[in-house]
């Protein structure tokens, strides 16, 4: 007789089936948790009663539980929540600062006001995480964010959503499926444990006691010499887990590093796997019945190769199947952990346990379960299982400083009782010399005291395996009676209107768009058709016009390949500059490079599709490696991800209203301490002054070149800029603001006005005279400039998020900032994101450029501006 499950009929509305894929993942794993089955369809597929729908608040569909939906899921990729607060211990994130809860209807039904799915996406993905300060190993810290603020580290509350919908739908008749553990417990624990130094250096270890502990260290050194206090505690882990019945999981470096890169940067474990003082320890912990498992090296996430064969290496090493990994220093990518989890997946692992907080305990993505990390490149959830940590023993020792604890007792009693409200798991890491009471009592020491007060027989007690293979058979039971009417090809490919996609949806589109338009490369007749569209075009910036085109082959060197749509017709409608760069890591079709802003100008969504496949199309042709349209204008985004592309949201832009003019600016938007700063410029004698003259450019060249240099990252050449006063100066699309003191430049911006907007091009200044405020005053008065002239706005560009004090700095004056989308296509299946030179793995790169002689920094900038894209 099979086990016993029931089904949650789940409707999304068709009218936001561009985020169906994110929300059918987010409702997925509720329901998984819940312990319940789906069947997903279109709401307007057939009448009746839904279990769970999720669509637009006015929508008049009939569900036992409703949820109104954002306009779109991905929106909160990479957003900072406004506020929180919590309706009958039921905890809510708000992202537009309306405080929404839930309320239960007359009619017996569940109404969420807010937008639960997209919340728990919000977690589940980290979505915010790429944004946080980070330490030289990539560890975020979290002391203002709005994680730590409002302690939801340690309230998993995607876990908390799936037990609420748990008990709503028992109490409807419909009875989950327990978890595996939850049969007949309450929750589960699991005692790991990472293999780092277990063998001691002794006198590194004596050197460290002496610089610690003076003389009173001398009786612990005799026992160090002695061999009597070491780090070899894999017998003690076994005896004191037996006493739960249940053996270590111990996680090995199949990497050996030495002290020399541990100190250089690479702080990878000392030891050999081969050797056979390892190899007879492998075959004790058989014997004993522990669990074997990878613990990938410090820099193993940057190549699928290396992390398969590390696993390889242990697998030979230890004569048993790896199935786990955890890796060293939780140092996935710190870009894009997920891209780092599809590699551990490809590499052959059941499951991983490294989504944790290197200086904070509690639940990174927001649950306690096991769960699957989703690809938002691919749209789709890794198979691999991921097993959340509850804390490692620093987090109570030497992080304590870091994350604030006062009483971390208390912190892991919490981290436990949340965990057993869910039903979830709680897993802790424990590394093998944390049981040398001598060197770290608050350790293994303190997890043996922590026991006997809070571990009792409510909770099962598991290795990862073990829960792995429960929780797989379990998904197993569900997924066999589980439906998906969505249509998987229409799920990844939505709608640009919103209707309801068929089952051949994917020919139907391919049909309509090549209908509407013709694709082709730009004819030399068609330029002026093309500036014309262009200039018609409400989303048109400078870099879709011909004179950009013509800057960027003669100033940079590239090729053009320009697409352009014609309708039936001959008429142009829609446009897409593309230009071959010749990458360092390999050919890219961009548009447009080194600017944040050239993505396809259409008329349709239709044309959108069209243009963007024929871009991939030509990326195959010519043997490129990607496809990178950067921020396109808002409302084609289902049809370029119908064209294979996947969206990015990283770059954050700044842009400061002005058409209120001058007076208002001055005095209403800029606070005091900026008009001050602005005055001092005035009266150290800086003079600003917009020039005609050609040759100033060379002045501003001297000024752009010493800050390149000085932030580390390459100047564009000369030609660069000289072409674009060729091409745009005599159209009024080009103008020069310098600002000097007695006659010579100290600071320099090259602007581009265009339409109703001012760009904030490139720009220079003096290192030696940043104390005048050379900067301020440079920006007051193109901003100055900008509202006088009648324009709408200035636009500061696109900065990297991690530079939270250039971001301030472009926000005081009045600048309004949100992240900006970019889309990627790749041709060989490797997710695609931009490479921010902020990030901590560039500083050593950043620091030597800063260091180079100027000559050879320019004729380096030169070069390397050429491979950027």
């Amino acid at each position: 007789m099979s086990p016993q499950v029931s089904v949650l009929k789940i409707g999304l509305s068709p009218s936001l089936v561009g985020s169906a894929p994110e929300a059918h993942y987010a409702l997925r794993t509720l329901a998984r948790i819940a312990g319940y089955a789906t069947e997903f369809a279109w709401a307007d597929d057939r009448e009746g009663l839904w279990d769970i729908y999720w669509g637009p608040a006015t929508a008049s569909v009939r569900a036992r539980v409703r949820i109104d939906a954002l306009a779109d899921v991905r929106r909160v990729d990479g957003a900072e929540p406004r506020t929180f607060h919590t309706q009958d211990d039921i905890g809510f994130i708000d992202f537009d600062g309306e405080r929404r809860g839930f309320t239960r209807e007359s009619d017996g039904s569940t109404h969420f006001r807010g937008d639960i799915v997209a919340t728990c996406y919000w977690l589940l993905t980290g979505t915010r995480e790429p944004h946080y300060r980070r330490d030289r190993h990539g560890s975020a810290y979290l002391d203002d964010t709005f994680l730590q603020r409002h302690g939801l580290l340690a309230r998993p509350l995607v876990s908390e959503y799936a037990s609420f919908l748990r008990a709503v739908f028992r109490d409807l008749g419909l009875e989950p499926r327990p978890l595996p553990w939850t049969e007949d417990k309450r929750a589960a624990f699991l005692f790991t444990h990472d293999v780092d130094y277990p063998q001691m250096i002794r006198w590194v270890e004596c050197l460290r006691l002496t610089r610690q502990r003076g003389f009173r260290a001398l009786p612990l050194i005799r026992d160090v010499l002695g061999g009597r206090s070491h780090f070899w505690k894999f017998a003690d882990w076994i005896g004191f887990e037996d006493r739960f019945g249940v053996r270590p999981a111990f996680f090995f470096s199949a990497r050996q590093g030495s002290l020399w890169e541990y100190a250089t940067g690479t702080p990878d474990c000392f030891y050999d796997v081969r050797s056979p003082g390892y190899r007879a320890l492998f075959d004790m912990l058989r014997e004993n019945g522990c669990e074997i498992g990878l613990h990938a090296s410090y820099n193993a996430y940057r190549s699928a190769e290396q992390l398969a064969g590390e696993r390889t290496a242990l697998q030979q090493a230890s004569g048993t199947a790896i199935e786990g990994n955890r890796h060293h220093y939780f140092h996935l990518n710190p870009d894009a952990p997920h891209e780092t989890l599809a590699m551990h997946e490809a590499a052959g692992l059941a499951y991983d346990s490294s989504l944790a907080f290197a200086y904070y305990p509690g639940f990174r993505r927001g649950t306690c379960h096991p769960f699957h990390v989703y690809l938002p490149d691919q749209r789709r959830e890794l198979r691999m299982l991921q097993l959340p940590v509850a804390w490692m023993d620093d987090h109570f020792h030497r992080c304590l400083q870091r994350n604030r604890i006062a009483d971390p007792e208390l912190a892991a009693t919490e981290l436990l009782a949340a965990v057993k409200r869910v039903g979830g798991i709680a897993t802790v890491d424990y590394h093998v010399r944390g049981m040398n009471a001598d060197f770290f009592p608050q350790y293994g020491p303190w997890l043996a005291a922590f026991a006997e007060r809070h571990l009792d027989s409510r909770l099962r007690y598991l290795t990862p395996r073990e829960v792995a293979k429960q929780y797989a058979a379990y998904e197993q039971l569900l997924e066999a009676r589980s439906r998906d009417f969505l249509q998987r090809e229409a799920v990844a490919l939505g709608t640009a209107h919103g209707a309801a996609v068929t089952a051949d949806g994917v020919q139907q589109r391919r049909d309509s768009a090549a209908a509407t338009c013709t694709v082709g490369l730009l004819q030399p007749h068609e330029h002026a058709a093309w500036d014309a569209f262009v200039e018609a075009h409400r989303h048109s910036t400078i870099y879709h016009t011909i004179a950009w085109k013509q800057v960027t082959e003669e100033g940079l060197g590239h090729r053009s390949t320009y697409l352009r749509a014609l309708n039936s017709a001959g008429e142009i409608v829609g446009v897409l500059p593309l230009f071959t760069v010749r990458a360092i890591d390999g050919r890219s079709l961009v548009s447009v490079p080194l600017r944040d802003k050239g993505g396809p100008l259409v008329t349709s969504s239709e044309v959108a599709y069209s243009l963007a496949a024929a871009a991939g199309q030509l990326a195959r042709t010519i043997g490129a490696k990607r496809v990178a349209l950067k921020y396109p204008p808002d409302g084609h985004e289902a049809a370029l991800t119908s064209a294979g592309f996947a969206e990015e949201r990283h770059w954050v832009t700044t842009v400061v209203p002005v058409a209120m003019g001058e007076k208002k600016l001055w005095n209403d938007v800029f606070r005091s301490p900026t008009r001050r700063a602005v005055n001092k410029a005035r009266n150290s004698g800086l003079v600003p002054r917009w020039s005609t003259d050609e040759n100033d450019l060379q002045a501003f060249y001297r000024a752009f070149l010493m800050t390149r240099k000085k932030l580390g990252v390459p100047a564009y050449p000369y030609a660069f800029f000289r072409a674009a006063w060729r091409y745009l100066f005599a159209k009024g699309q080009l103008r020069l603001l310098l600002v000097e003191k007695d006659g010579v430049a100290q600071g320099a911006l090259l602007v581009m006005p265009y339409k109703r907007e001012v760009v904030s091009a490139y720009m220079g200044s003096n290192p030696d005279a940043k104390d005048a405020r050379v900067n301020d005053l440079l920006f007051w008065e193109a901003i100055r400039w900008s509202s006088e002239a009648g324009y709408e706005s200035f636009y500061f560009g696109a900065d990297s998020p991690l530079q939270e004090g250039l971001l301030a700095y472009k926000r005081k004056w009045g600048g309004e900032q949100f992240a900006i989308p970019n889309y990627f296509y790749s041709t060989n299946g490797v997710v695609q994101r931009s490479a921010d030179s902020s990030s901590p793995r560039y500083a050593l790169t950043r620091k030597a450029i800063s260091l180079m002689p100027t000559p050879i920094f320019r004729a380096f900038s030169s070069w390397a501006a050429r491979k950027l894209w």
